[in-house]
């Protein structure tokens, strides 16, 4: 089996995992978008982990296809670290070391995981915000997982949050953007934005991200505004609308 394939056999066991009955609810109440549900009075940091608890990670069972392909990938080679290169695969085989040594506690797992995590940072300098979309946020996963709360790690991480690289289309400077386009960049980046805000505790702005992804998935009550598309500035544009 080659490193692809075996980190790809990982991802859709855990992708089985998560869309196991059990884990999804089985009365879905339809939304109505243009009257969007209300956030709740108190949002609570999640303690059960970003995205999966220590719970359940342990009662995954160490045996099966799955796991031997993801412990395979986090024995082996990780790669070399770019997160300015949008195709490097270095995060997720950080993410599957992280994993694997937080279900085994493996001690030489762990460090390797953090010496990965720790290889990575500065390696973003010159990136487009695309790159950040699709590389960090294995980082941020593998970090969570690992219980990283402070360090280089964890300053590093909380800082694509402030910090200002390059945009997309242009070679302008600027801050993360919240969901500015119906663009597959905007997704993969409002998603490590996301997973960021979960990580480092800063509800406020997720609060506001939360805003822009209603906009992006074409709720014209939100508040936040898109830079593109002329219907409404969406990202999902109405029926028969025509692009320019």
């Amino acid at each position: 089996m080659t490193r692809k394939e075996a980190l790809l056999a990982g991802a859709l066991g855990a992708a089985f995992y998560f869309l196991r009955p059990e884990a999804i609810s089985r009365e879905a109440v339809p939304v109505e978008v243009a009257k969007p549900p209300a956030p709740p009075a108190t949002v609570h940091r999640p303690t059960g982990g970003l995205w999966i608890s220590p719970a359940e990670l342990a009662a995954l069972p160490p045996s099966g296809s799955a796991w031997s392909a993801l412990l395979e990938a986090a024995e082996g080679d990780l790669g070399t670290p770019n997160v300015a290169d949008q195709d490097s695969s270095h995060d997720v085989a950080t993410l599957a070391c992280a994993l694997a040594a937080a279900r085994t506690e493996r001690r030489d797992l762990r460090m390797k995981s953090l010496n990965a995590l720790m290889s990575a940072i500065g390696t973003e300098e010159e990136a487009r915000w695309l790159a950040i979309g699709r590389n960090l946020g294995a980082y941020v996963i593998a970090a969570d997982v690992l219980d990283v709360r402070s360090g280089p790690i964890y300053e590093w991480l909380a800082s694509f949050l402030t910090r200002t690289l390059r945009a997309n289309n242009t070679d302008e400077q600027i801050t993360v953007a919240n969901w500015p386009t119906g663009s597959n960049a905007s997704a993969q980046v409002g998603f490590v934005t996301a997973a960021l805000c979960v990580y480092t505790g800063d509800l406020d702005r997720l609060a506001t991200f939360w805003d822009g992804f209603r906009r992006y998935c074409g709720d014209r009550t939100s508040p936040v505004a898109q830079t593109s598309n002329s219907d409404a500035n969406v990202g999902q544009l109405s029926l028969g609308v025509t692009i320019h």
